[in-house]
């Protein structure tokens, strides 16, 4: 092993004041700054999410029965809705079927009229002449005659029966019976100076239909009375 000579360079005294200091290290200009550490996590006991899951839980509640509550009423009004169309559209229905029903009772009536007038008013055409003669009498009891018209059959007979009506009331003209082929069997014309009256079926049933008609037109079709 080869040992290097001593050549006494070295110096054991004290350091001059001008003597250089030793150059301190200098920190890397690009050293990448250390980057601060994140803070620990929060740390809940178990009182404190107790409390949460309580809070959460009430306010779940809450929002659930808000909704539902809501949602109740929407249906409710909904429901309430349907019923009062219902009861509109039943009102209306029900409105048509009486209207309906009055019609064809109004037309069976009208029918079973057209046939049974005539015939009542065959089978008592007597009767209902001198009733029609009778209610006559006193209006034209200044009267110095009558002329009563009737069908060809009824002549006989009702001339009998009218001259003893009008005794009966205190008329003192005469009763005249002609046979008129114009009057029905259950008619009558009666006749007197200044005026006169009839019993006329034909008219009788026209009349009541021109009623019926108009009593069952619908408003804006009914005539101004």
């Amino acid at each position: 092993m080869a040992y290097q000579k001593y050549m006494f360079d070295l110096d054991f005294g004290p350091p001059p004041a001008n003597r250089p200091k030793a150059a301190e290290p200098v920190e890397d200009a690009y050293q990448t700054e250390a980057e601060p550490e994140p803070p620990p996590p929060p740390t809940f006991t178990e009182e404190d999410l107790q409390v949460v899951r309580e809070a959460a839980y009430e306010e779940g509640h809450r929002n659930g029965t808000t909704e539902a509550n809501e949602t109740q009423q929407a249906l409710l009004a909904a429901s309430l809705e349907r019923v009062s169309n219902a009861l509109a559209m039943l009102d209306n229905a029900q409105a048509d079927a009486n209207d309906a029903n009055q019609r064809v009772a109004a037309r069976v009536a009208m029918a079973v009229l057209k046939k049974v007038l005539p015939a009542a008013c065959e089978q008592n055409a007597f009767d209902e002449i001198v009733r029609t003669v009778h209610e006559c009498l006193s209006h034209v009891l200044d009267e110095p005659r009558i002329i009563v018209r009737v069908d060809s059959a009824l002549v006989d007979p009702m001339r009998e029966r009218l001259e003893q009506t009008a005794i009966e009331h205190g008329f003192e003209g005469r009763v005249v019976v002609q046979a008129d082929p114009r009057v029905g069997i259950g008619d009558c014309r009666v006749e007197w100076t200044d005026g006169g009256a009839e019993r006329d079926q034909a008219r009788l049933i026209a009349d009541i239909e021109t009623a019926v008609n108009r009593a069952l037109a619908p408003p804006e079709h009914r005539p101004e009375e």
